[in-house]
């Protein structure tokens, strides 16, 4: 299954981490393993998490799965802590939030999920929290206000937008004009920003179009009740929206296009080939 693959990807992350292979620390002391980008790490990890969660509710994991999903939850959040990603701290309660709310499984079960999940946040910010470099991060950004930097540059950008609304600069264009205001060539962080200014408003409504439709086949399984899926797609919509929203170069990072093939392929209109052999997952039966 692709989720235990993914959980496989962080715990070896973890080992490059304490054996140092391939492993760099940048200026700021956020930690990069083979070049990969921080704010990467941190989110990839936060998927890690997101993906445990769903595989101990829905194979009702006992024993050594148990364990094992258990400890790869504590090396994607040792894996968020050294990325220094402010991104993920926010990104990972959020998302399992999401995923608790829309959760398609009984009121009681709901409900005995819930002190764990309690637990797990209260661990997981005790442990943010007392890490120097992530209080470092979110104190320099009380300090700033800019928005990690991204105020002026998304100030930038609508001074372009508006230039030409409707259909965009292109590309080329649409790059020089940031350059020229900002001196130097910077991501957007926000892809939206950017598909205006490549695409203008016509752009931006076919880019806002295909999300909706992701949102909407994420939105559909759970109303169908479909005992072989859950929240987890639309959570991941969520995690999309974030990431595309406040990252830069978002749409060539292998991250969001993950979301993206997972979204559609967890979110097909399938009905059991057996619904009887699926008894044990409904709803009344958790």
């Amino acid at each position: 299954m692709l989720q235990k693959f993914v959980l496989i990807s962080v715990i070896i992350m973890g080992v490059f981490y304490l054996t140092g292979i391939g492993v760099e620390t940048g200026d700021d002391g956020r930690l990069s393993i083979f070049k990969t980008n921080a704010n990467l790490i941190g989110v990839w990890a936060t998927t890690a998490i997101l993906f445990a969660i769903d595989l101990i509710i829905f194979e009702k994991a006992k024993g050594m799965d148990l364990i094992y999903y258990i400890f790869a939850i504590s090396v994607a959040l040792m894996l968020i802590v050294l990325s220094g990603s402010r991104k993920a701290v926010i990104m990972m309660p959020t998302s399992v939030f999401i995923y608790y709310i829309f959760l398609n499984r009984s009121l009681n079960f709901k409900l005995k999920l819930l002190v764990p999940l309690v637990i797990f946040i209260f661990i997981a910010f005790q442990y943010i929290g007392s890490n120097e470099l992530m209080i470092r991060r979110f104190t320099n950004e009380l300090e700033r206000r800019d928005m990690g930097g991204r105020k002026p540059i998304w100030e930038a950008a609508m001074e372009v937008i508006r230039i030409n609304p409707y259909f965009g600069m292109g590309i080329g264009e649409f790059s020089f004009q940031i350059e020229y205001r900002l001196g130097q060539v910077r991501a957007m962080h926000n892809e939206f920003l950017q598909v205006a200014g490549y695409g203008g408003l016509a752009g931006l409504l076919c880019f806002v179009s295909f999300l909706f439709g992701l949102l909407k086949r994420s939105l559909f399984i759970l109303n169908r009740k479909n005992p072989g899926v859950t929240s987890l797609p639309l959570a991941m919509v969520y995690m999309s929206l974030l990431y595309l929203a406040t990252a830069g170069g978002a749409f060539s990072s292998f991250f969001i296009w993950f979301n993206f093939a997972f979204i559609v392929v967890r979110s097909q209109k399938m009905e059991p080939d057996n619904p009887e052999s699926l008894t044990e997952y409904l709803p009344n039966k958790v």
